[in-house]
């Protein structure tokens, strides 16, 4: 079984869409696939499109059976910065992008629901995915949630 986990980060204000593909088992998890998608567009509805497009194609040919998509957490604070509402857009994005290439078991989860689907707290989640992928932590922990189910 083939597990995706997703999951957005900015670098230098730009979104990165980082993915890491998860083979074996829950217990005996086995990377098979770490990725980062960049846009070098400054407009929103071109990085979108961009990402989207580079998720395409990384999934082009793959065996994935189920994907999570890590969302941003609830923030504390109300805020009218653009990024966050930038992240939601590329984030309804990918789910398409991965349901056009047949994926069709996708799941949106917030880092509190992926550590309540590995059985622990998000900041264990954090770090089982970082054991496993040290620069792509929260992929990697959507990762272990697609792949226990």
């Amino acid at each position: 079984m083939g597990a995706l986990g997703i999951c957005i980060v900015y670098q230098v204000k730009r979104p990165v869409v980082t993915g890491v593909v998860l083979g074996g088992t829950s217990a005996e998890p086995a990377v098979e696939q770490v990725f980062e998608l960049k846009s070098g567009s400054t407009a929103v509805a071109e990085q979108i499109n961009d990402l989207v497009r580079a998720l395409r194609s990384k999934l082009a040919g793959a065996s994935i059976d189920r994907c999570v998509v890590k969302v941003a957490d609830q923030s504390p604070k109300p805020s009218k910065l653009q990024a966050p509402r930038t992240r939601l857009m590329i984030e309804g994005a990918l789910v398409f992008g991965c349901r056009d290439q047949g994926i069709v078991d996708i799941r949106i989860m917030n880092g509190r629901d992926i550590g309540l689907a590995l059985g622990c707290s998000k900041d264990a989640a954090v770090k089982a995915g970082g054991d496993l992928a040290e620069k792509h932590a929260g992929a990697c922990s959507a990762a272990l949630a697609a792949l226990g189910g």
